[in-house]
Order: structure tokens, then C-alpha cells, then sequence
């Protein structure tokens, strides 16, 4: 359990309940300008960080794969789960038969 720095101002934490994702909305920001895919060079414009950050957060609760239907947040956690599967970590414990 702990505070784990992802990028500049951001974190995640873990505690007894929860696991919690701080994005800094300058962050976002950043992550936006320095993306691979971001062939357009595309940037927040300066004093509207906090409405990316709101368009972020719409993303994450509107959103839904054409194919899956699942929200890109969904997404990301069945692939860490599958993985954390694949692992076999030592928290987890799968069926024998499978």
C-alpha cells in the first residue's frame, strides 16, 4: 500500500479500500502534446486544462467501444487483468481445471 508517482504531478494510490487515480489536469495536458499518435502536434491551449480534463472525464464515463460496447476504462482493466491472470500473481487464485 502506497503513493506511486505515474508522471509529473499525478499518482496512484493504495490503500485498504480503494485505489486511487490522481491526473493532474496539466498532466493530461502533457500526455496530450507528447502522445505518439499525436501526428496533428495537437495542444491543450493555454487556461483550458480544466476543460480537457472534463472532456477526459466524459470520455471514461460516455464512451464505449463500437465493438465491445465496454468503456475505455473497462478496457484498460480487462487487459491488466488478463495479464495479471496470465501471470498467475500471487494474489490470485484461479480454478485448477482451467
Amino acid at each position: 500500500m502506497g503513493k506511486t508517482k505515474i508522471i509529473k504531478k499525478s499518482s496512484i494510490e493504495v490503500d485498504e479500500d480503494f485505489v486511487t487515480i490522481k491526473l493532474a489536469n496539466s498532466d493530461l495536458a502533457y500526455l496530450l502534446k507528447n502522445s505518439p499518435n499525436n501526428f496533428s502536434e495537437a495542444h491543450v491551449k493555454r487556461g483550458q486544462y480544466t476543460e480537457f480534463a472534463e472532456y477526459v472525464a466524459n470520455a471514461f464515463e460516455n464512451w464505449e467501444d463500437a465493438d465491445t460496447g465496454e468503456s475505455p476504462l473497462l478496457a484498460a482493466l480487462e487487459q491488466i487483468f488478463e495479464s495479471a491472470t496470465d501471470d498467475s500473481i500471487d494474489c490470485i487464485k484461479q480454478n485448477e481445471e482451467w
